[in-house]
């Protein structure tokens, strides 16, 4: 059954803000992105008291959310006209988002490591100067030994002197950062009617937040939800306190290995194996559609099985063997070629709607018109292509490049809109990774390697990634009764300042507690693009035919299993499922999905469609009662400089 589709009520949505720009809510969303950014920044670099943005659901904006929600109540109560609309809040917790997805594990969080780490950590035994230097683009990467020094090892700060040296590349990457927004929110406002309207994408994952709006007086009445509340809520307590007090006794519900000691091939050939039991996780698996989450834990294992079939047919000599990374690219590619085949008529319908004037969509429930919406995607593409080729890449490479990264975009940004998935990335295998893995690293020049390394925070993974979360924002800014082009205000206006706030954050942490020093694996992810550049440069790889053959094979098996879908109504699998099942968070996640497609599928066979719509109280207990304990724990971590309990991701 699919997820719940929930609409704001005609008090909250129909009302003032739909006569006027809802400036109120803009506003506070810009007020709260700065605190919220440095919350996400603070748990994710310094301590990782918990890791918000390796979810789709960000704790960190639902928690805002829910207390601005709260407050605002308390203004309703002493001074009605002062309360802000649903319409108002749903901006706010949009504009949070898209800001905190900028700010997060694989976005700014990496950027700044990279374009820092080469000129730092550069030593005689790396050779770096030698090698890596001659094809450095200047503008893009830091280079003052003293800032460098300052910011790495810490107890310093945010000074106009320490700020200075980081202005000039600082500046093009937020230039970078807002046109590959701008790319990204045009291509959303050209696929919005399509998918919103057409298609009729359910946006599970906007349950929460409209729940939290629209429901909050049901859910406090409704014993499930308390129900689930104290379950979620009391692990968390009792495994925080464990964390301080360790003679309390903990429940493990974070993942573990359950194959630690691999001392066999075939062992080996299993790989990670951990089994987790997140409660936030079961609960929002409960508000997914069941064949969703009966893919995601079979293909779990349809992967580990490709695994052991090499190693029992004999193909463990085979590097990379079964080309899981490959696989996973080509199954995401498919996903996103299959989502242009099904609107090609309707894209035809926008070309001619660009053309003419008078063509045949209704472009009146449009932030913008269709012609100023593909204006801005090909300025914010050639945009692109252009910084890229400025700082060295091959034009044609950079061209390949940014259109096979907005081909995985489209991909996350449909799947999460039909499926709501609750954690996609795709670690190590973006666009850069493929090129180099099909065609060799010999086939690209020195500046084109370089510009895949500085290009490394956009592609380690997509956990984090902004498009999702702008088309979502255009979908709860459509259910408040917002003006679309109040809407896209707040969604660039969130861009910009979540951007700014991501990049200074970063700085600001630094300085004060010295990136070599922190907890995290902040420093690490600098080393990780440039010992991948220095291994790149030292020793050209060759190409692999076989790399491409499975990216082949990965984007085949997604359309077999869409045909399917479509030929037989029975056909109980999804693509996204294989596509998501692959990463770490799909190793992560299976065991929690599980739980909830084993809990749907027993309420739905014995209880039917009323007892089904039950779960939905219990689901948001679960979640919320996850996201406020530990949540909670996380702000205490950051308050007092300590390490906290972490309830995700591992």
């Amino acid at each position: 059954m699919p997820a719940p589709v929930l609409t704001a009520s005609p008090h909250h949505s129909r009302g003032s803000s739909a006569r006027r720009l809802p400036w109120r809510g803009i506003a506070l969303g810009l007020l709260l992105i700065p605190f919220n950014t440095l919350w996400v920044q603070h748990s994710e670099v310094v301590r990782e008291t918990a890791q918000p943005t390796m979810a789709s659901l960000f704790f960190t904006a639902v928690l805002t959310l829910l207390g601005v929600t709260l407050l605002n109540r308390t203004v309703a109560r002493i001074h009605p006209r002062s309360a802000l609309s649903g319409g108002e809040l749903y901006l706010v917790y949009a504009m949070v988002s898209v800001a905190t997805a900028l700010a997060g594990h694989d976005q700014i969080e990496v950027l700044v490591p990279v374009i820092s780490y080469v000129r730092h950590f550069a030593s005689p035994e790396s050779r770096w100067e030698e090698k890596l230097f001659p094809s450095l683009p200047d503008h893009l990467v830091v280079s003052d030994p003293d800032a460098l020094s300052r910011y790495y090892n810490g107890h310093s700060y945010l000074t106009p002197e320490n700020v200075r040296p980081w202005l000039g590349p600082g500046l093009w990457w937020l230039g970078f950062l807002c046109l590959l927004g701008l790319t990204m929110v045009s291509l959303n406002l050209i696929f919005r009617q399509r998918w919103t309207e057409g298609e009729k994408l359910s946006y599970p994952l906007l349950t929460v937040p409209v729940q939290v709006v629209e429901q909050l007086d049901s859910l406090r009445g409704d014993g499930l939800f308390w129900l689930g509340f104290a379950i979620a809520g009391g692990i968390d307590l009792l495994n925080g306190l464990h964390v301080f007090y360790p003679f309390i006794p903990a429940l493990r519900v974070t993942a573990h290995d359950l194959l630690p000691g691999q001392n066999t091939e075939l062992l080996r050939a299993f790989g990670y194996m951990p089994i987790a039991f997140y409660p936030w996780a079961i609960g929002l698996g409960l508000l997914l559609p069941k064949d969703f989450l009966l893919t995601c834990w079979v293909f779990f294992w349809v992967w580990k099985l490709q695994r052991v079939s090499g190693v029992l047919a004999g193909l463990s000599h085979v590097p990379r063997f079964p080309y899981v990374n490959e696989q996973s690219f080509g199954a995401y590619l498919g996903i996103a070629l299959f989502a242009l085949w099904r609107a090609r008529g309707y894209l035809v319908q926008v070309a001619r709607t660009v053309v003419s004037s008078g063509g045949p969509l209704n472009e009146s429930r449009e932030a913008l018109r269709y012609r100023w919406a593909a204006l801005g995607a090909v300025c914010g593409f050639l945009g692109c292509v252009w910084f890229a080729a400025r700082g060295g890449m091959s034009p044609w490479i950079a061209t390949a490049y940014f259109g096979l990264y907005l081909c995985l975009s489209l991909a996350f940004t449909r799947a999460r809109g039909e499926m709501g998935v609750p954690a996609h990335d795709l670690h190590a295998s973006g666009p850069d990774a493929m090129l180099v893995s099909t065609f060799g690293s010999r086939s690209f020049s020195a500046g084109t390697l370089t510009m895949f390394s500085l290009f490394w925070w956009l592609t380690r993974a997509h956990r984090s990634h902004p498009m999702p979360h702008e088309l979502e924002a255009l979908e709860l800014g459509r259910r408040g009764g917002a003006r679309p082009t109040a809407t896209l205000v707040a969604i660039l206006l969130a861009i910009v300042a979540g951007a700014i706030a991501g990049l200074l954050g970063e700085l600001y942490l630094g300085h004060k507690h010295g990136l070599a020093l922190v907890q995290s694996d902040s420093a690490y992810f600098g080393r990780e693009a440039w010992s991948q550049l220095d291994a790149r440069l030292s020793t050209p790889s060759a190409p692999d035919p076989r790399a491409g053959v499975a990216i082949g094979v990965g984007a085949a098996a997604t359309l077999l299993l869409l045909w399917l879908r479509t030929v037989f109504l029975w056909w109980p699998f999804h693509p996204l499922g294989y596509a998501v099942s692959s990463s770490l968070s799909g190793h992560l996640l299976w065991m929690p999905l599980f739980l909830a497609w084993a809990a749907k599928s027993a309420v739905m066979r014995y209880g039917g469609v009323t007892t089904h719509r039950k779960l939905v109280p219990l689901a948001m207990g679960l979640i919320l009662g996850e996201y406020v304990v530990g949540g909670g724990w996380s702000l205490y971590g950051w308050a007092r400089q300590a390490a906290t309990y972490r309830f995700w991701s591992y």
